[in-house]
């Protein structure tokens, strides 16, 4: 069948879809179970969530399905804080829209986790797909990666971006 390949067999999913994890609140676990359950590969969009909530998303998806599923990580080095200067020169200039809609004055932006500590979480919980976006994970996590069983899938946007993924080992 046309929806069979090198791939799915792979990911052991019944259709070539895969669920595009996106953070901050739009991926949810149920709807990686739910894409898992019609036969392709949900995810957890774990790039921004703190290991305590990657441990629980995948403890969600695994009480809703039996079936794979990814957890996507930033792999990115982490960015310096903003100055409070950038900060407030922000929040003035969307602050009249803010107004306008009802939103409060935002606060400081909250650090994005380290992805070392967030694959912890996750490696503790055991899962069967990794992806990976904004960089790349180091050779030691790659090997870590394949002796624990888990595919890693990367993200592409550039043909340089594919050949370095390929190169790492996705």
């Amino acid at each position: 069948m046309w929806n069979r390949n090198d791939l799915t067999r792979r990911l052991g999913i019944a259709w070539p879809v895969l669920q595009a994890p996106m953070a901050g609140g739009i991926s949810t676990p149920a709807l990686a179970a739910a894409v898992t359950n019609a036969g392709g590969l949900g995810a957890l969009a774990a790039g921004s969530l703190p290991p305590g909530a990657v441990r629980d998303g995948i403890r969600a998806i695994r009480a809703l399905t039996a079936g794979p599923f990814a957890v996507n990580f930033f792999t990115h080095p982490p960015a310096a804080p903003p100055a409070d200067d950038a900060l407030a020169a922000a929040a003035a200039a969307v602050g009249p829209f803010r107004a306008e809609v009802g939103l409060p004055a935002p606060g400081r932006p909250a650090p994005f986790p380290r992805f070392e500590d967030q694959l912890e979480a996750a490696l503790e919980e055991g899962f069967p797909v990794l992806s990976f976006t904004f960089g790349l994970p180091s050779p030691g996590v790659m090997a870590r990666l394949r002796r624990a069983g888990v595919v890693v899938l990367g993200t592409a946007t550039t043909p340089a971006e594919a050949a370095a993924v390929e190169a790492a080992g996705a």
